[in-house]
């Protein structure tokens, strides 16, 4: 397993106004992930952790419409000045989790890796549900 300061990584990050604005993989495969540009993955990411965010609170639902629980957010509420360094750890989880299987996975919704490792960041889980 390749150590994340193995990873090709850019040197700096220059935050430009609107880094946050237009990332287009909302909708991408793992493989559309990763032969996009850091900038567009972390303008995506800043709207992934957004929406995480607001994830607070509103019902988890199984896949025949029973609710689960209430999802938690830990990013709740979120400052916009935190969006930067959730956003890129976010883009880096991402992008690393799924390099090493990118050919079983490369025709999987960026969107659920994404979901998934906000989960394993600590980001969000479900409370259950009280019968």
């Amino acid at each position: 397993m390749k150590k994340f300061n193995q990873m090709k990584l850019p040197r700096t990050i220059e935050l430009r106004k609107g880094w946050n604005t237009g990332g287009t993989l909302h909708g991408a495969t793992v493989s559309q992930w990763h032969r996009s540009t850091w900038g567009n993955g972390l303008a995506t990411c800043a709207d992934f952790v957004t929406a995480i965010a607001k994830l607070d609170g509103t019902p988890s639902l199984d896949d025949q419409g029973q609710q689960l629980g209430v999802y938690r957010s830990s990013l709740a509420p979120l400052q916009p000045d935190q969006v930067f360094g959730y956003s890129l750890q976010l883009l880096q989880a991402v992008s690393i989790g799924t390099k090493e299987h990118i050919a079983q996975l490369a025709d999987e919704p960026i969107s659920k890796w994404a979901f998934v490792c906000a989960t394993q960041l600590g980001w969000l889980k479900i409370e259950e549900a009280q019968p």
